[in-house]
């Protein structure tokens, strides 16, 4: 049985991750701390926030699967404990994968690495440029993420490397500081969601069976390459108000503003369906089902 380990498995994405993964793999789970979504797995204690912490790394791993992340990313001097879980960490487990001979190295990134357009977004499109693009207390976060990409890149050529650009996974279970949740969440609890009737933000989100159904092909034919993750209905944050407060029967608190601009981030997701033959669910039924957990 192949040996696996995975950061942030404590998360929203590595607990769905886990699950699926539990019954055909040898699975290690590398936590800040003891997670009930971890169970059935080895887990390490490590906490990356702490640049100095040495990683308890197991023999013969065959694949890493690195999306270990923050929950400070917005808050405010929280730039060395962002830079330790994004970049350095990333350094750290690389090596060590290397030192050890593993096979295979999946970094989890993000789709905010690149700016708005007004196209759909391939995996050859711009990134973020930090002297050109607006002050966006994101930047920071983004910068790191840019950071990390570009080391995984660096051992291209001493193991097998993917790096998985995500757009707004969603699911069950997700924090309420994500997009969708939070849409949510400030509907039925009546408080006020600015609304821009004429340019209202439009983006593919990936649903979380999709997201970890596409990974766990990755994992199992050793995949490399860096990939767009999305899915493929494109949605509009007015629709999502309108699709939400239907659903529950409220009359959202709406405060109209007017944005003028780009104010789209649409992925292109035809490399990642070429490469796997993986089929996306509807995002409509998707959602649907999701709203219905949350009655």
């Amino acid at each position: 049985m192949k040996k696996i380990l995975i950061t942030g498995g404590s998360g929203f994405i590595g607990k769905y991750l886990i699950k699926q993964l539990k019954p055909h793999y040898d699975i290690f789970s590398l936590n800040k701390n003891i997670s009930k979504n971890t169970q059935g797995c080895r887990t390490i204690i490590h906490d990356f926030s702490e640049d100095s912490n040495l990683i308890e790394y197991p023999n013969k791993i065959n694949t890493v699967i690195h999306m270990a992340s923050t929950r400070n990313y917005k808050r405010k001097n929280s730039e060395k404990e962002i830079f330790n879980v994004n970049v350095a960490s990333t350094m750290k487990l690389l090596e060590e994968a290397y030192l050890n001979n593993t096979k295979h190295f999946i970094y989890i990134s993000t789709g905010g690495v690149y700016p708005l357009s007004n196209y759909k977004i391939n995996e050859n499109h711009k990134i973020l440029n930090f002297k050109k693009d607006k002050e966006n207390p994101m930047n920071f976060y983004f910068k790191t993420k840019i950071m990390a990409e570009e080391i995984v890149n660096s051992y291209s050529q001493k193991m097998k490397t993917t790096i998985i650009r995500p757009f707004f996974p969603f699911g069950i279970g997700q924090n309420k500081i994500f997009l969708i949740p939070r849409l949510i969440s400030n509907i039925r609890e009546k408080r006020t969601i600015e609304m821009n009737k004429k340019n209202s933000f439009r983006f593919n989100p990936i649903f979380i069976s999709d997201l970890i159904n596409v990974l766990e092909i990755l994992i199992k034919k050793e995949l490399s390459g860096l990939f767009n993750l999305c899915g493929d209905n494109v949605i509009s944050i007015n629709e999502l108000i309108t699709l939400i407060s239907k659903f529950f029967n409220i009359k959202p608190e709406l405060k109209n503003i007017n944005v003028d601009g780009i104010n789209q981030l649409v992925g292109d997701n035809s490399s990642i369906k070429k490469k796997t033959g993986i089929k996306f669910l509807n995002f409509y039924q998707c959602f649907n089902h999701y709203l219905e957990n949350l009655k």
